[in-house]
């Protein structure tokens, strides 16, 4: 939600299909747009839902890694979002989040939290890598070297006293 609560459009999440077990809270998520996805196997009907919404312009929200992770470590990208580019033409706007992993002292304001967002990642940047797992796992990389330079800047600047 951090990721998407500036975004002025309509956006869809990926979430762990465990989230939903809980009849309220996983109504919640399904109102707000959480499409359910089965981990550590290739969920295709979550896979073609989330096709159809990139072929229709709209917008989705996923971690490259497959999940969050421990606040400010990168972990090594799955393809997911390398097939998902090479197979709708889809635009990639890299983000970095910062200070989510303790939410209560963000939301209480005892702790910053950012969200940054990279230059976009138009098609054209990622059209001539091979139609394959190799090449989606190359737009993975290149999606988190981007992240990686945010989060770069985000300490840089924090270091220095900047917001």
């Amino acid at each position: 939600p951090a990721v998407g609560c500036s975004v002025p459009r309509e956006i869809f999440f990926l979430g762990k299909r465990e989230l939903f077990r809980n009849f309220f809270f996983g109504g919640l998520i399904r109102f707000y747009n959480t499409v359910p996805i089965r981990r550590g196997v290739m969920d295709w009907t979550a896979i073609a839902s989330l096709k159809d919404i990139l072929a229709r312009e709209g917008v989705v929200i996923l971690f490259p890694e497959g999940t969050r992770g421990p606040e400010d470590s990168l972990r090594q990208p799955k393809f997911g979002v390398g097939m998902l580019a090479q197979e709708t033409g889809a635009t990639i706007v890299p983000a970095f989040l910062r200070g989510t992993a303790r939410l209560k002292e963000a939301f209480l304001r005892r702790r910053p939290m950012r969200v940054l967002y990279g230059r976009p990642i138009p098609p054209a940047e990622y059209e001539s890598f091979e139609h394959n797992p190799k090449g989606q796992i190359a737009i993975a990389e290149m999606v988190m070297q981007r992240i990686a330079e945010l989060q770069k800047n985000c300490l840089d600047n924090e270091k220095s006293g900047k917001q």
